[in-house]
């Protein structure tokens, strides 16, 4: 039998317990902490002259968080952020081409939840090397045979390239806004300039800082003269050890060249062909080369000639 006295000790530990499970279910327990990998991204534009990316060992930073039991036991590295603005990043602790310098992370994450005091990203910051380009007006389709667009007017005429390294910057061209010229220019239209390199394809190595290139036509259509020229066979560069080979036809080996007249009485009776690498060469081949075509003229039958190439084992 329970003594009288007892009742109000059970109705207090009772209300002990009840108390602790609506804590423990509406506030989560006590204050926890656990660390997190979490991804860092960057954001922003770099400072002109420089270039900006995350050191490898710092894809991912250790970050310490702090909440409610139940909160910090279900979040995931996804569920926090740590984002570096690179263009706040203090260029003046650069020394030399390259530096690695320290950068904040602003870290957010779920409500409730207290972010640790963490290890900085390191960030690898290159000064940039720059020169200046004339922009060149390529065209997206071949004007009709025997006439022109005339002239272009373009501003700016002349645009900054930045590149990581004097090697890139070496290996651009020139730079081009392409145009229709079959849709006349009634008003300025703004272009964005493209880097081209030195094997005529578009350069992802370097940085145009002029985004847009206003183009307008300075002239409408006109006739053009025409002239015929030989097209040269290939330099064959790197030819494999073991094997004989040469260049059995060019085709077509004659093309017609359209341009300005001046320019087509400068020009030789010949066209120069991009040198072609035989070095896996082991069986007759064709292949296709690009005509070195001078500016201010095209080619009529367009920019490239096949080349059949015969191959030869040496006994």
């Amino acid at each position: 039998m329970m003594r009288p006295n007892a009742a109000p000790a059970v109705l207090a530990i009772v209300l002990a317990i009840f108390l602790w499970i609506y804590v423990r279910l509406v506030y989560g327990g006590p204050d926890t902490s656990r660390m997190l990998l979490v991804p860092v991204n960057l954001k922003g534009t770099p400072p002109a002259g420089f270039d900006v990316q995350l050191h490898p060992d710092s894809g991912s930073i250790r970050i310490g968080v702090k909440g409610r039991e139940n909160v910090v036991k279900e979040l995931l590295p996804q569920d926090v952020r740590a984002v570096v603005d690179v263009a706040h990043v203090n260029t003046a602790r650069v020394s030399g081409a390259r530096s690695n310098i320290q950068a904040e992370a602003i870290v957010s994450g779920p409500d409730g939840v207290t972010v640790l005091p963490m290890v900085k990203p390191t960030l690898v910051v290159t000064r940039l090397v720059q020169d200046q380009f004339r922009v060149k007006v390529s065209f997206i389709v071949s004007p009709p045979v025997g006439t022109t667009v005339g002239s272009y007017e373009l501003e700016p005429d002349t645009v900054t390239v930045e590149a990581r390294s004097q090697q890139e910057l070496d290996a651009i061209k020139y730079v081009t806004v392409a145009v229709d010229p079959t849709i006349p220019l009634t008003k300025p239209r703004s272009l964005e300039p493209q880097a081209i390199t030195v094997e005529n394809k578009p350069s992802t190595q370097v940085r145009i800082l002029t985004p847009s290139v206003e183009v307008r036509a300075a002239s409408l259509t006109g006739e053009q003269t025409t002239r015929r020229v030989a097209v040269r066979p290939p330099e064959l560069r790197n030819r494999p050890a073991g094997f004989d080979v040469k260049v059995d036809k060019v085709r077509p080996d004659e093309v017609t060249l359209s341009g300005d007249p001046a320019n087509l009485a400068r020009q030789p009776a010949y066209l120069e062909t991009e040198p072609l690498d035989v070095s896996k060469l082991r069986r007759d081949e064709t292949r296709t080369v690009r005509l070195k075509v001078p500016d201010g003229l095209r080619v009529v039958e367009g920019m490239e000639v096949r080349v059949d190439l015969q191959v030869t084992r040496r006994d």
